[in-house]
């Protein structure tokens, strides 16, 4: 199997200056000594124990020891400048530019909480000749995803091809992409190997409830990617074509097989990391680097979900 390497995303890395901040900037609340120590020896803890990359854990740890024994972590820092330290030394110690240091949303204003608005949205509909598609766009991973996701697909229940338009979609979870997996293939298929640290594996199948709607195996099914495309929503177009229940349309995807993970190093902080790689269960292989490709390419001046509809009507006239 290939050697896996993390790559960019969604990392955004802070840069600061060192001249004075406002003190209405949000992102340069000040870290007291003893919260700033706590952030580097949990991070350390979390290379050690959790971290994907175990050839890379001991170089990450061995920089941040030596950098604590050197006395550099001792003192107050603004979030800022050490999110801008911490990430540099993690990244020039590792290559991998998935680490990424984020503070408690309303820290230091008095808020608590964690979550932000996606402002994600699942829709549904019926074009002509009965192909039915389901659009998700934006980030899909708010509270109720799941119900809305039931809800699109059980208003296709009629129709006789399927298009999936993944090509605006921004964050999801493999649990959506599981339940998305779970309309079109049978009941305990298994989907996907999540690999972790220290050789851990857990295997993702479909989901088995005897009361869960499903496609009929027959239906044919368009899966619409575009270059933006990544992590979990990849999984899904990757997993129905290399079981042979789909076309997928578009563009290659951007090739995200690695998952990060958040972690709380502070009350008011968290550490996201290389965390698992997913890998197809019986070739062990996947899509990291390279992207989904697409079954049907379409170019700079094709619409690729007018594409996908045209091959959905194609495929249900020959099957008159």
């Amino acid at each position: 199997m290939r050697i896996l390497i993390a790559v960019l995303f969604s990392i955004i890395v802070g840069f600061y200056s060192d001249g004075a901040v406002a003190k209405s900037d949000p992102s340069e609340r000040v870290l007291e000594t003893n919260e700033v120590l706590e952030i580097v020896n949990n991070t350390i803890a979390i290379i050690d124990s959790e971290y994907l990359f175990e050839d890379k854990a001991s170089d990450i740890t061995d920089v941040l020891r030596t950098s604590l024994k050197s006395g550099d972590f001792d003192r107050a820092y603004t979030f800022g400048r050490l999110r801008q330290q911490l990430e540099v030394a993690l990244y020039r110690a590792s290559g991998d530019s998935n680490f990424e240091l984020r503070q408690r949303a309303g820290f230091g204003s008095g808020l608590s909480a964690w979550s932000e608005d996606s402002g994600g949205v699942i829709e549904s509909g019926m074009l002509e000749d009965k192909v039915g598609y389901i659009a998700l766009d934006g980030d899909v991973n708010y509270t109720s995803a799941q119900a809305d996701l039931h809800r699109a697909v059980q208003a296709l229940a009629n129709a006789q091809a399927i298009i999936i338009d993944l090509q605006r979609v921004g964050l999801g979870s493999l649990t959506l992409t599981q339940q998305l997996l779970s309309y079109f293939l049978p009941p305990g298929t298994p989907l996907a190997d999540i690999h972790f640290a220290k050789g851990k594996t857990q295997h993702l199948l479909g989901e088995v409830s005897p009361d869960m709607f499903r496609f009929s195996s027959e239906t044919p099914v368009f899966v619409v990617n575009s270059a933006f495309v990544t992590g979990p929503w990849e999984l899904f177009g990757y997993t129905l074509k290399h079981y042979g229940r789909a076309a997928v349309v578009g563009d290659k995807t951007m090739g995200v097989a690695v998952m990060t993970a958040l972690a709380p190093v502070s009350d008011n902080v968290r550490l996201r990391f290389s965390h698992a790689y997913l890998a197809h269960p019986l070739s062990q292989d996947n899509w990291q680097d390279w992207g989904v490709e697409p079954d049907y390419e379409t170019g700079a001046t094709q619409d690729s979900f007018t594409t996908a509809l045209t091959l959905a009507q194609q495929s249900l006239s020959k099957s008159k």
